[in-house]
């Protein structure tokens, strides 16, 4: 049976740096910051969302510390 994670339970999560269901918080706060649909989320994501999120985690950390 697939995870259903309702959008404003996913925006609160990113929001407040928490994982949700099956997903590490870096993965909710990605998903949040790309715009996908919460229709996306399956347990286990593909290994393609895995490495999307996963990069786009590492670019956020980048800027973060690019802008000290």
């Amino acid at each position: 049976m697939p995870t259903i994670v309702a959008p404003e339970h996913l925006i609160h999560a990113a929001v407040q740096g928490e994982g949700i269901a099956h997903l590490t918080p870096e993965q909710t706060y990605a998903i949040h910051m790309l715009g996908m649909p919460a229709g996306v989320i399956t347990n286990p994501l593909p290994k393609h969302l895995v490495v999307l999120l996963a990069n786009t985690d590492r670019m956020a950390r980048k800027d973060e510390t690019d802008g000290i």
